[in-house]
């Protein structure tokens, strides 16, 4: 049984519709009539009671509202809904629209309906506002020329542009309110989600993973070619993502904007290899190159120009070219430089010489052009140095060769004059020291006699001595390579050499004990010793000091040649001589075994000492090395190789006795003192002697001699023939005959390239009876032809 409410609930419901702040109303289904309202429905319309009570509420709706209204009713009624919620806008009292959000109970059965409303005009003003500035932030950011997308905290997008919908071909529609990123563009290889995470993650690990991505603070700025855009045809994109923030500065979401860089980037790539061409003709470039400023100072320089002036790039940079120009066109160079910036010339050219860093004058041909601005003020200077020095070389040298060879010439002619007059020289002594010889035979022991025959044999082989030298300087000695005892050699040349060097340079001579063999001609010994000497002398200057010669056994092993060029591993005997002179700078030492090269002042040295000496030991397999320091002298290192032969000492073959024999000699000198005394000394020996005084007399003779001729001595020169033509016609009539040449020097007949053919015997003049008996018994033996 239902209970009915009190008179008191009944107030209390009463007081509770009247105040309650909402608008409440019991209207009539049918008529849709008021039927009761509370004070809500006056407040907010601005009615009165008695003004809306028995009237429609369609009279109040707004027109637009009224149909859409009334279908929703209907509609919800039909389907039997018990709460029916709807939202229109009603008329105020004084005109204005209120927008009002009803639920509405129908009770069907009494033919009413109890509603409550609610005023959301604030609401659905906000609302609008809100949409309406939306609407104007999209349209800002449609026309915003970057890319742009923004995504929320859950990573759904809430803002394409239109300028991505380009760049990536994916329209708005597709990509607002989703969150799967399925347009995935490849960020340095990540897709773009991933780059999305990282704006909200700080986690300083992230640099690993991106190490072209710079972070400014929780900004993310980045530059990368993508190849999903634009339809696959890629462009390079300069993106920079931050978060957004809420007013209590959480981030809420993420904003991108992407810039197409692409054009900028094909400028600078064009630019760069432009700049890069550029850089490789500038920098190897065959010619020097420089860019100056208007101060004259270097701005940027190329490698031909460090090579010419002999500086690293950065010692040049900065620095004025004036300090590297040479003291004497430094005024003409500001006169030529002054009259370009004047606009009297936009380009010069001319001849200048700068000072290498070693010291050298280099000369070049100087072409320099200006740069000026549009206004034509000058900016910089572009110069270019081409290096003439090796052309101004040549012709200085051809000039100094000019000089050179009326020099040479001359010393030719002394020297041919030299070697004619020692040549007769030597056949005087021979003379002189054959008859002093057989003058020793005769006499008797320990007179006074004997004594003076002695001295003038002393005489003759001192002058026999000085003759040789003479030889040496006339390059007209033989050169007739034997097995000897260095220290022999030098020991023998040290008289001669203190008086060569003066006496204000001491002499030390330093011989190692048990010093190997060597083979060479001791002419050439004497030749290198006495050239490396004077050398010493000279750089002395004419003042106190020294001068050593040493002898030493030294062995090269592989490693220490492979770090010295030019030595060979074996056995060497080493001269060293050594000075106390003013020495060498290192860049001379590369020129000093160079013909013609010379610092000595003009007239005062031919420049072919060191080259001689060059030559002779290479001609006989050796080795030399200089060492030498400004003000400390100089020390020349000869190697000549060890032979496994034996020699005799000068000692023990002049101490040789007599060779005798029963052989027949022929022996031919045009010069009759000297065929006497040999005639004679071979006749003593116990030989058959054929004398002749030259070619013809010798052929007469060979050929008329009934019986065979053993052995041929013959002078090498001689008129109308000369001593190998004389052998071989004699051969004709006597083939086994064996044949000693003798002279005081040699000629291309019986010397090629300076060496006495093998097989051929010579004796140089002047020689001693020992000598020439011990040669003949030696040839004779040999062949076989001992009787």
């Amino acid at each position: 049984m239902e209970t009915k409410p009190t008179y008191e609930e009944l107030e209390q419901l009463a007081e509770i519709f009247s105040m309650t702040l909402d608008m409440i109303c019991i209207a009539d289904i049918h008529s849709a009539r008021f039927l009761q309202i509370n004070e809500a429905f006056s407040r907010v319309l601005g009615y009165s009671k008695s003004e809306l009570l028995e009237r429609s509420f369609l009279d109040f709706v707004h027109p637009e509202d009224i149909e859409a209204t009334v279908g929703i009713l209907e509609d919800k009624l039909k389907k039997g809904e018990k709460v029916l919620h709807f939202t229109n806008r009603y008329r105020c009292k004084d005109g204005r629209y209120v927008w009002l959000d009803w639920l509405s109970h129908p009770d069907t059965s009494k033919g009413i309906t109890y509603a409550i409303a609610h005023d959301v005009t604030d609401r659905i003003q906000t609302e609008k506002a809100l949409l309406e500035s939306q609407r104007r932030l999209q349209d800002l950011v449609d026309f915003y020329p970057d890319a742009t997308l923004a995504i929320d905290a859950e990573k759904r997008v809430i803002l394409w542009n239109r300028a991505i919908e380009a760049m990536t071909g994916i329209p708005a529609s597709e990509m607002i309110g989703k969150g799967d990123h399925a347009y995935t563009i490849p960020f340095y290889g990540k897709p773009r989600e991933q780059l999305m995470d990282l704006i909200w993650v700080d986690d300083k690990r992230i640099e690993a993973h991106y190490p072209t991505i710079v972070r400014e603070g929780r900004t993310l700025i980045a530059e990368a070619f993508c190849n999903a855009l634009y339809n696959n045809r890629g462009a390079w994109i300069w993106a920079k993502a931050s978060p957004l923030y809420d007013r209590e500065g959480k981030i809420i979401g993420a904003i991108e904007t992407i810039r197409d860089i692409t054009k900028i980037k094909e400028a600078e790539t064009s630019l760069q290899e432009s700049e890069r061409l550029f850089r490789t003709v500038f920098q190897h470039a065959p010619v020097g190159m420089a860019v100056i400023d208007i101060d004259r100072r270097f701005l940027q320089v190329n490698d031909a120009i460090c090579s010419i002036l002999g500086y690293p790039a950065e010692e040049l940079i900065g620095r004025s070219f004036n300090a590297f120009t040479h003291p004497e066109d430094r005024e003409d160079g500001r006169i030529r430089w002054a009259e370009m910036l004047s606009g009297q010339s936009v380009t010069t050219q001319g001849e200048k010489r700068y000072i290498h860093r070693s010291g050298r004058i280099i000369w070049t041909i100087a072409q320099n052009a200006l740069f000026t601005r549009s206004d034509g003020v000058p900016m910089y200077v572009v110069s270019h140095l081409i290096d003439i020095t090796s052309w101004k070389q040549a012709e200085e040298a051809r000039q100094k060769l000019e000089e050179q060879l009326h020099q040479a010439q001359r010393l030719e002619s002394i020297g041919r004059l030299a070697g004619g007059v020692a040549h007769d020289f030597n056949n005087k002594l021979q003379a002189i020291l054959g008859f002093t010889q057989m003058a020793l035979d005769e006499a008797g022991q320990d007179t006074v006699l004997r004594k003076r025959l002695l001295a003038i044999q002393n005489a003759a082989e001192g002058s026999a001595n000085l003759t040789r030298q003479l030889l040496a300087f006339a390059r007209k000695q033989t050169v007739s390579p034997k097995v000897v005892n260095l220290n022999e050699v030098i020991s023998g040349m040290i008289a001669m050499i203190k008086r060569l060097i003066g006496e204000n340079i001491h002499l030390d001579w330093i011989p190692a004990d048990d010093l190997w063999f060597i083979r060479i001609d001791p002419s050439q010994i004497d030749q290198v010793l006495v050239n490396l000497c004077i050398n010493g002398r000279d750089a002395i200057e004419g003042q106190s000091g020294s001068i050593a010669i040493e002898t030493q056994n030294i062995s090269l092993d592989e490693t220490y040649c492979r770090y010295h060029e030019g030595f060979f591993a074996g056995d060497y005997v080493l001269m060293t001589v050594s000075d106390s002179g003013c020495g060498m700078k290192p860049e001379l030492l590369e020129h000093i075994f160079e013909p013609f090269f010379t610092t000595k002042e003009q007239g005062k040295g031919t420049g072919l000492g060191l080259a001689t000496v060059y030559g002779i030991v290479r001609q006989n397999n050796g080795m030399i090395h200089v060492y030498s320091e400004p003000g400390k002298g100089s020390t020349f290192r000869v190697y000549f190789p060890r032979t496994g032969e034996r020699g005799q000492s000068v000692s023990t073959m002049n101490a040789v006795g007599h060779f005798r024999g029963k052989e027949t000699i022929l022996i031919v000198e045009d010069d009759p003192a000297i065929l006497e005394v040999s005639k004679e000394v071979l006749g003593r020996a116990g030989y058959t002697v054929l004398a002749a005084d030259g070619p013809e007399e010798a052929l007469r003779q060979a050929r008329s001699y009934p019986e065979a001729i053993h052995l041929l001595i013959t002078d090498v020169i001689m008129p109308r023939m000369n001593g190998r033509q004389l052998s071989i016609l004699v051969q004709e009539t006597h083939p086994a005959i064996q044949s000693i040449y003798m002279s005081g020097y040699t000629s291309n007949i019986i010397a090629h390239h300076g060496i006495l053919d093998e097989g051929l015997f010579f004796i140089q003049k002047p020689f001693s009876i020992t000598t020439l008996l011990e040669k003949v018994r030696t040839v004779l033996d040999q062949a076989g032809g001992k009787v």
